[in-house]
């Protein structure tokens, strides 16, 4: 919608962003990301608090205590953080593509993560066995080919 939400002259915290992010995505909080590979669910922003940005995300805190002091914080440096801070930045980009695509344009990423999935998230587009699949209602499937949308009669995924 061309609306600066930051004016780069000034520098950011992450209650600024917190800002933002919960007022933008609603759902955020409570949004899972599935990781592949081992039966487990994170919730990046599970218990985010704009009155505590900082500490209310752990991983964040751990993060940021390591930039700033690597020696004496380095046990922070774990890898459910990094698991966490992975999943948040999976899930934020989820979002920005989901806002920037128009309707005709693929709101999932050309290439599909290796690591992380969202079970419960609704695009417009889907791939499976290397096919790109426009979902046009919950019954029916268009295959597209040489950005030209097939329908499939009746046909699930």
């Amino acid at each position: 919608d061309g609306e600066v939400l930051f004016d780069q002259q000034n520098i950011k915290t992450i209650k600024n962003y917190c800002d933002v992010l919960l007022g933008k995505y609603k759902n955020i909080k409570t949004q899972k990301v599935s990781v592949k590979y081992f039966d487990g669910e994170i919730k990046p922003f599970d218990g985010w608090d704009a009155d505590h940005a900082k500490q209310s995300l752990a991983w964040w805190e751990a993060y940021d205590l390591v930039k700033h002091g690597r020696i004496e914080n380095f046990k922070l440096a774990k890898l459910e953080n990094i698991l966490k801070a992975l999943a948040a930045l999976y899930l934020l980009e989820m979002y920005y593509l989901k806002d920037i695509a128009k309707s005709d344009e693929m709101d999932i990423p050309e290439k599909e993560s290796e690591l992380f999935f969202l079970d419960n998230w609704n695009p417009r587009f889907m791939t499976s066995n290397g096919l790109l699949l426009e979902i046009i209602n919950d019954k029916t499937v268009g295959l597209v080919t040489d950005d030209k949308a097939l329908n499939i009669d009746g046909g699930k995924v």
